[in-house]
């Protein structure tokens, strides 16, 4: 089925307002349907059934008893969400014409007092489900909304263009870490599906995959298929958090680093293919480069080592450096990028460093001491990358 055009609208960026939902030729005539839009879809409390009600007996009353535009009022009623009303006028009407229309009937509203209209048995189906304090309470905010819009604020007026567009996908190993990059994102809703959690606001979609490779590459794989579920497929998969350094002294502690090339240094079938360890089948060398052309120009760049250990071995840290030329060693990083790069999609990987290999307390000393400034640093690199990236 084709999908009707209220769900084309991304309802991550949608804020309250008053909005030309559809202008439709019926009959010969032309029907308006206005969206007033009272709370922000997802992110607001939703209005309470009773309030609801009574707004729709309140505002239905009020409507078609205006002497203006009586005649020309259709239909007034709930969403099933119960973030708002449709307000459906006879004619082509824009919302500069109906916004006095709307104006009167939520200060009628509030100014209501006595019985509420068609309130008994005999006059509704649900004669007991009316609060009128709380009508007046969504009504009052409502009004503040299009106070604002009388004053020229557009974006309460225009629907957020299209689609729910395109998004980022942002993968996070651990929850400290995501929630500290949650200061830096747009506002987030969590959304369960698949068993799975994800972290949904406007343009972004997030999600804690858990420590090492496979969990890496399973969590980015969810995110890639979710955000197409949504209608917002991912242009571009982001990366961050912490990591090892393995040359003591190249990089403070806390520096947030721009990764450039990647290795999987534990992926090895050059017993039986004609590649270099690391190199997986299809790939040129071992070394998986990454575009950063233009992107946090002012950031050091860092060749990433990720396996699925935790690198504390001087010995290994050496041979990454010398086999790879690696600076830097996570568990992540590997399974976000070839899972991504079998999509498609570019990834971007941005991390900090928290210790040294082979330095054994520098990691807990990082999260005791050093964490604020590092997560501090990560948090302005994210804020940078996404200024270019919009």
């Amino acid at each position: 089925m084709d999908k009707i055009s209220s769900f084309t609208v991304d309802h991550l960026r949608l804020l309250p307002g008053l909005y030309v939902s559809r202008i439709d030729a019926v009959g010969g005539q032309i029907v308006t349907t206005f969206d007033l839009r009272f709370t922000r879809p997802n992110f607001e409390p939703v209005l309470d059934v009773p309030a609801i009600h009574t707004i729709e007996h309140l505002g239905a009353t009020l409507l078609r008893n205006d002497e203006q535009w009586g005649e020309q009022v259709l239909y007034f009623g709930p969403m099933g969400c119960r973030t708002g009303f449709y307000l459906l006028l006879a004619g082509e009407v824009d919302t500069a014409l109906a916004l006095p229309l709307v104006i009167r009937v939520m200060e009628g509203i509030v100014a209501f007092d006595g019985e509420v209209p068609g309130a008994s048995p005999a006059e509704c189906g649900n004669y007991l489900s009316h609060d009128l304090a709380m009508a007046k309470v969504a009504a009052r905010s409502y009004l503040s909304v299009l106070d604002e819009i009388a004053a020229g604020a557009a974006e309460h007026t225009r629907y957020p263009a299209g689609d729910a567009g395109e998004s980022l996908g942002f993968v996070i190993a651990m929850e400290s870490e995501l929630e500290q990059l949650k200061a830096v994102l747009p506002p987030l809703i969590s959304v369960a599906a698949a068993g799975r959690t994800f972290w949904v606001g406007p343009g972004v979609f997030a999600i804690e995959s858990g420590i090492g490779e496979l969990a890496a590459a399973s969590a980015t794989e969810a995110l890639v298929w979710f955000a197409r579920s949504q209608g917002a497929p991912l242009t571009r998969v982001i990366n961050a958090g912490v990591c090892g350094a393995l040359v003591p002294g190249k990089f403070a502690l806390g520096e947030p680093l721009v990764v450039e090339k990647v290795v999987h240094y534990e992926f090895d079938l050059s017993p039986i293919e004609a590649l270099m360890p690391g190199q997986y089948p299809g790939e040129p060398s071992a070394l998986l480069p990454l575009d950063v052309a233009g992107l946090l120009p002012d950031f050091q760049r860092a060749t990433l080592a990720s396996g699925d250990k935790f690198c504390s071995d001087p010995a290994l840290a050496a041979q990454l450096v010398r086999d790879y030329g690696a600076d830097i060693c996570e568990m992540e990083a590997a399974g976000v990028t070839r899972t991504a790069r079998l999509h498609s999609l570019p990834v971007t990987l941005i991390k900090t460093i928290s210790d040294e290999a082979g330095a054994d307390d520098q990691a807990a000393t990082f999260w005791a001491t050093t964490k604020p400034g590092g997560m501090t640093s990560l948090q302005l690199a994210l804020d940078q990358l996404l200024t270019a990236l919009r």
